[in-house]
């Protein structure tokens, strides 16, 4: 499955997510998924970069960074 991956790949699925509850729900899928997605600092600015990336290449306005979703969502105790 997903978590069997090495983490290069695992870090390559995981940034085509858009910031938003669907990022969250994988996070909160598993011990695993939630240590990487919320707490690893390399992941989260790989995130916010891609992010930002198709942001800026579509028109719309950047991404929020996960911590700020999380915040805005009353979910900050999770970090």
């Amino acid at each position: 499955g997903l978590l069997s991956l090495p983490p290069e790949l695992l870090t390559e699925i995981l940034i085509l997510l858009p910031i938003d509850e669907k990022v969250v729900d994988v996070g909160l899928s598993c011990k695993r998924l939630a240590q990487f997605i919320f707490t690893t600092y390399s992941f989260a600015r790989m995130h916010f970069q891609h992010q930002h990336t198709v942001y800026r290449l579509s028109g719309v306005s950047p991404a929020p960074c996960i911590a700020d979703y999380l915040h805005d969502k009353q979910l900050h105790t999770l970090l």
